[in-house]
């Protein structure tokens, strides 16, 4: 059960994961896709835990669920880029909707504190985007991380857009000018520190890539030689079989030589002669039939038919052996052998 449920979840993890696509960007579509099952299961939770207060205001949640739930259908229609940048502004969207209509429709139940803890919430929610995209996405992360950016900057001027503003609520903090200056602090942290690593992390994958580009070229290289050694290999032991048949071919002319130049006699050269050329023409089995003019063909010669007895016989022309041809002024086939 426990290995179905693992196969189930990598399963969805791989949504929208291609082996054409960059090696980082299949992480962080893993990523977004484990995020937004993590955000409904956060969403239902709020949910469940918030549902008793007094003026509480469900829409933001249930908006945060659809959308998270849609985070992986994107993902899976190979949008990964926008299922990316809705993850990276859920955050910031989500808290500044709860947290403006809890003070719109309960002003009074309202605290310094209040203002403060929902916006350092919107300051740190600027890690999404820089996590959810590549420095080459450069345009996509900007696009996304800058909403995130105003809204913590501009956190104050848009609650007081909407009239709930601190003072506006009777609220007042002599310190709470710092928030804003430390706001700004951990932004530059943040994005500074992130861009470093975004820009680090780019310059150690094209120098991956190059040098994965040239192992490659030098294996492609290699095959090459490779295939240029086995077909070297292949033609150097064709040539040698060659050879080796020229060979044989030249000892056995060579012998038949050596025994025309002898004193035999034509029943002694005949088989000599056959049986050379059975050597290297592969012939398993042939005669030779000595022929003059009016004469019916006389057997002088025999391989692997009589045991090479030699036996002189005569033949009429319907007896030849393997269809063999018989020339009387013309071409004329002979019964096959039975």
């Amino acid at each position: 059960m426990v290995k179905k449920l693992g196969q189930i979840w990598e399963a969805f993890a791989q949504l929208g994961v291609s082996k054409y696509t960059n090696f980082s960007v299949q992480s962080r579509i893993r990523l977004a896709n484990t995020f937004s099952a993590i955000q409904v299961g956060l969403g239902f939770f709020l949910l469940a835990a918030f549902s008793s207060q007094e003026h509480f205001n469900a829409l933001p949640f249930l908006i945060f669920i659809l959308v998270s739930v849609g985070i992986p259908v994107f993902n899976w229609a190979r949008a990964h880029q926008l299922a990316r940048y809705l993850l990276s502004l859920m955050p910031m969207l989500t808290v500044l909707a709860y947290d403006l209509s809890a003070k719109l429709f309960n002003p009074k139940g309202q605290e310094i504190i209040s203002y403060v803890s929902p916006r350092f919430v919107i300051t740190s929610s600027v890690c999404v985007p820089l996590v959810m995209f590549t420095f080459r996405e450069r345009a996509w992360l900007f696009s996304a991380a800058l909403p995130v950016v105003l809204a913590s900057l501009f956190f104050d001027e848009i609650y007081r857009w909407f009239g709930v503003h601190y003072s506006q609520l009777g609220l007042s903090s002599r310190l709470y000018g710092l928030v804003g200056v430390n706001v700004v602090v951990v932004l530059v942290i943040l994005l500074s520190t992130f861009w470093f690593l975004m820009r680090n992390n780019a310059q150690n994958e094209a120098f991956h890539q190059a040098t994965e580009a040239e192992l490659a070229r030098k294996n492609e290289a290699l095959l090459e030689k490779e295939q240029l050694l086995q077909q070297q290999l292949s033609e150097l032991e064709q040539r040698r079989s060659t050879e080796a048949a020229q060979v044989k071919v030249h000892q056995a002319l060579q012998e038949c030589v050596q025994a025309l130049e002898k004193d035999l006699l034509p029943e002694e050269i005949y088989p000599l002669v056959l049986r050379q050329m059975g050597r290297f023409l592969h012939i398993f089995q042939g005669v030779f039939y000595q022929y003059s003019k009016n004469d019916t063909p006389q057997l002088v010669a025999c391989r692997g038919l009589s045991k090479e007895d030699f036996l002189l016989k005569s033949h009429l022309t319907d007896e030849g052996l393997l269809q063999q041809a018989f020339i009387t002024g013309k071409m004329q086939m002979v019964h096959p052998c039975q």
